[in-house]
């Protein structure tokens, strides 16, 4: 069983399937959610613009590293209160943070959705470098049969639509 589950968040639906699926395995084990959202550094490349822009370069920073908490917020108000959450936002690449903390943490799994900018972005490399095995939830076609507070994980059976990928 997996007692420490390390999701990445990055605000899309897939992020969501993804929390969904992390939920079950950790309340199935009695264990915790790292919840993990990186800011990437805003480009160097914006103060070039052929356009005036109305925001600077530490203004943008700012703004997204408030979207980046906000998605943090919004994926711990979803865990069941019976799981203990770890939030974590970090600045940089996502794949970057979520193996430096698969590296150093405590986490068993790592929890990324297929379909997300950060399971698009992060997913093959996780999977590849990853010292922990890598959860990667496939969106599906529809809304989820039962809310995640009524769902089991039955033993070491992997949830629908997710694929377990281990070095």
């Amino acid at each position: 069983m997996f007692h420490n589950v390390l999701l990445g968040i990055d605000g899309s639906a897939s992020a969501a399937q993804a929390l969904d699926r992390a939920i079950e395995i950790a309340r199935a084990s009695r264990g915790r959610i790292g919840l993990l959202s990186a800011v990437a550094e805003p480009s160097a490349w914006i103060a070039l613009a052929p356009f005036a822009l109305s925001v600077s370069r530490a203004g943008l920073r700012a703004d997204l590293e408030a979207e980046a908490q906000r998605h943090i917020d919004e994926a711990e108000r979803a865990v069941p209160l019976d799981v203990p959450v770890t939030k974590l936002l970090t600045r940089g690449r996502a794949a970057d943070a979520l193996l430096t903390q698969a590296l150093d943490g405590p986490w068993d799994l790592i929890v990324v959705g297929a379909g997300g900018p950060l399971g698009r972005r992060a997913g093959a490399r996780l999977i590849r470098k990853s010292p922990v095995p890598v959860l990667v939830v496939q969106a599906g076609p529809g809304p989820i049969a039962a809310p995640a507070a009524t769902r089991r994980l039955a033993g070491a059976r992997l949830p629908s639509r997710a694929r377990l990928h281990a070095r």
